[in-house]
Formats: C-alpha cells, sequence, structure tokens
C-alpha cells in the first residue's frame, strides 16, 4: 500500500533483445494524495437539554493542497464506528441542531466528530 503524502519514482527500463547496448530508460515521480489534517470539532453550547437545546456545530482550522474541503459532520454515544450522520458531505462547515440524549452509562455524553474531504475525495 502506498503511503499519503510520500513521493514513489517509478523507472522503465528497455533493452532490445539481440543488440547489445541498446537501452532506454524513462523515470516518474509520484507523489501521493494526503488527507486533510488539523482540523477541530467546536460546539456551542456545551451542554443541554435533549431534543430542545440547539447546538451549534462546526469544524476549521483544516488545512490540504487540494481546496476546496468538503465536510461530514456525524455523532456518535458509545461506539465511536457506529455514528449518526447530522449534515452530508458538503461544502458547509457549520449546522445547528437538535442532539438525542447520551447514555447513562456514558454519563449521558454526545460525541460529534467530522470527516473532511479534499477536492479529491481524500479524507
Amino acid at each position: 500500500m502506498l503511503s499519503p503524502g510520500a513521493s514513489y519514482t517509478f523507472v522503465l527500463l528497455a533493452e532490445r533483445d539481440g543488440y547489445l547496448g541498446e537501452s532506454s530508460s524513462s523515470s516518474l515521480v509520484v507523489t501521493m494524495n494526503a488527507p486533510p489534517s488539523g482540523g477541530k470539532v467546536t460546539a456551542s453550547p456545551d451542554s443541554g437539554e435533549a431534543l430542545k437545546t440547539y447546538f451549534i456545530i462546526g469544524t476549521l482550522y483544516w488545512t490540504d493542497d487540494d481546496m476546496p474541503l468538503s465536510y461530514v459532520i456525524a455523532y456518535y454515544t458509545e461506539d465511536s464506528t457506529a455514528t449518526t450522520t447530522i449534515k452530508a458531505k458538503n461544502a458547509n462547515s457549520v449546522v445547528n441542531v437538535t442532539l438525542g440524549q447520551g447514555l447513562e452509562s456514558m454519563q449521558y455524553t454526545v460525541t460529534c466528530v467530522v470527516t473532511a474531504y479534499d477536492i479529491l475525495g481524500d479524507s
């Protein structure tokens, strides 16, 4: 597997069969795309009442060479691999939304997450 952000050099060497010393080569340097990095999620207010309080959830400080960026905003209550999407993928970096109640076993915490995508679709 190729590493994001790394550069690789591919070399092709061709030699003509039966003609000693006749050869040609060419090389190509390919730099792999790296995903957006450095982002931060914000939520205001910090706490509220389930399904009543409107939260402004946003993201900022992302960097990437391949602009513009798109964002998906989601949340989870226990398992970080089981997220619920709040805002589908688009260029808006903020959403105003009510959230459900977290689990008692997790002190009613609802955790918001953002996935940022560059113009090439890397995240």
